[in-house]
């Protein structure tokens, strides 16, 4: 979110969370019943780290009220540590949310999880060690769903969203569980429900593997053997289903 919101005339992180990032969130919030919000967490002597080193550098800077924006958004999301304190600072300014009748709003803060209203049962969220948004989006869809949720959306630009969604499908007892993936001409709303019903759960437990060592941020693809094609292969497999399966296809 924090990419696709960018500080546009705010000249300070104060400005940007008053008049951009929470005004996004209660527009979202408004639309729904429940709204969980997950950071990312960096770890030190993560395994993510080298991947992150070849995203780039910047300098870092801290994150407070005053502080001015930099001029450059992308360089400054580029340090990790840059990153945690913007997301610790946008925590606290959701952490005052006014409470509304019928409206749950779930924060995360490195291991730790924030509700509102504050009395919600957090013991299947929180401490939570997962370091990746990723797979933590995951967890948060299968708790609302226990919580009576049955149509869960999840927000991601990400394709590994898509295919950790698809291999914990059987674990989230929602009726329909959807992906609202990528963003301007390129959006469109993803129906796991209807992909993982084509595919069967056999063949979607084995997707995060087939994902991964068809290249992944620690793993190296095999020559002329991409995501494009092994999903493709996937798709001849469903015989008859593969225009459904090729959503995957096309995410990645």
């Amino acid at each position: 979110m924090v990419h696709m919101l960018k500080p546009g005339l705010a000249n300070t992180f104060s400005e940007y969370a008053e008049t951009i990032f929470a005004p996004c969130i209660r527009s979202k919030l408004s639309t729904v019943s429940r709204l969980d919000v997950v950071w990312d967490r960096y770890d030190n002597c993560s395994l993510k780290s080298t991947a992150r080193d070849h995203r780039g550098v910047g300098v870092h800077r801290h994150v407070t009220p005053s502080t001015p924006i930099p001029k450059n958004w992308h360089s400054f999301l580029a340090v990790n540590d840059n990153k945690t304190a913007l997301f610790n600072y946008l925590f606290d300014i959701l952490s005052h949310t006014s409470e509304q009748t019928g409206k749950q709003l779930f924060v995360t803060k490195g291991v730790d999880v924030l509700s509102v209203p504050g009395e919600m049962q957090l013991n299947a969220l929180s401490p939570c060690t997962h370091e990746e948004a990723d797979t933590r989006l995951i967890l948060h869809a299968q708790n609302a769903a226990r919580n009576g949720f049955r149509v869960v959306v999840i927000k991601t630009v990400d394709t590994d969203v898509v295919v950790l969604a698809l291999a914990n499908y059987c674990h989230i007892p929602c009726e329909q569980l959807w992906i609202a993936f990528g963003t301007g001409q390129t959006f469109r709303y993803i129906p796991v429900h209807e992909i993982a019903g084509v595919l069967g759960q056999d063949k979607c437990v084995v997707l995060p593997a087939l994902y991964s060592i068809t290249g992944c941020d620690s793993t190296s693809s095999f020559v002329g053997r991409g995501k494009k094609i092994c999903m493709e292969n996937l798709a001849l497999l469903s015989r008859g289903n593969s225009c459904i399966c090729r959503i995957v296809c096309n995410a990645v």
